[in-house]
């Protein structure tokens, strides 16, 4: 399915790529249903739920939904896949476009609209999502919006060196635990507390903008590094 939509599209958007999970509905660009709750697990149970709650709070059916949006990661193995199996299924039944955004990206868009009330002014972002491991997920902007770099995984032990000069704003679900960190608790970082989780509401906005469908992803997983699964000997031999 090739990715396109607009401003008067109907847009359903999910995440469940972290410990949280949400839902909205977007007509036009405004959000007219979302749910939000935080959740470290049990995203399968509960998504299709959310799912209904809005599209009924919103008076919007099924059919009436023009196109997807979801989080491809990184997070949460299970959770990606989780929402991505969702969003698959629901674009394909519905014959809607399906767009994919990064948790990086969305978590400074996020950034980004929280700065209207609390500017961010002319330093640096940098996104920290929790990997749940001894690593964590890093990808930084400049203050003008563009990333600085490439996504990386890294220590605590290399995080220091990895964050960018000029006070630069922490945001995601590892910020507040890696900001007192040997090396980073005497440095002038801030932390933007609101920013911990990525947002559907977001989502579903970013999805309704024209340029969505250039900035869409592939439809897979974004991973870092390899998941934490064990083969059985049989199958890692095969």
């Amino acid at each position: 399915m090739t990715a396109s939509t607009s401003s008067s599209a109907v847009v359903l958007a999910i995440d469940t790529s972290g410990s949280a999970g949400s839902a909205a509905v977007a007509h036009a660009g405004q959000i007219t249903a979302s749910r939000f709750e935080t959740r470290a697990r049990g995203h399968a149970e509960r998504l299709l739920p959310m799912i209904a709650e809005i599209l009924e709070e919103a008076e919007t059916a099924y059919h009436d939904i023009s196109a997807l949006a979801v989080t491809v990661g990184p997070g949460s193995f299970t959770g990606v896949r989780v929402g991505l199996s969702t969003a698959r299924a629901l674009a394909l039944g519905l014959g809607c476009p399906l767009l994919c955004l990064d948790s990086f990206t969305l978590l400074a868009e996020q950034a980004r609209e929280a700065g209207h009330d609390r500017p961010l002014g002319e330093s640096p972002l940098s996104v920290l999502i929790d990997s749940r491991r001894q690593d964590v997920f890093l990808r930084s902007y400049a203050s003008s919006g563009p990333p600085l770099g490439p996504p990386v995984s890294c220590t605590t032990e290399e995080l220091a060196s990895q964050l960018p000069v000029g006070s630069p704003w922490l945001v995601g679900d590892a910020a507040e635990r890696v900001s007192s960190l040997p090396g980073l608790e005497g440095s002038e970082h801030r932390i933007l507390s609101s920013i911990r989780h990525c947002d559907a509401r977001t989502l579903a906005r970013w999805a309704s903008r024209p340029l969505a469908r250039q900035q869409s992803l592939p439809a897979a997983p974004l991973y870092l590094r390899a998941p934490d699964v064990t083969l059985p000997r049989k199958a890692a031999v095969e």
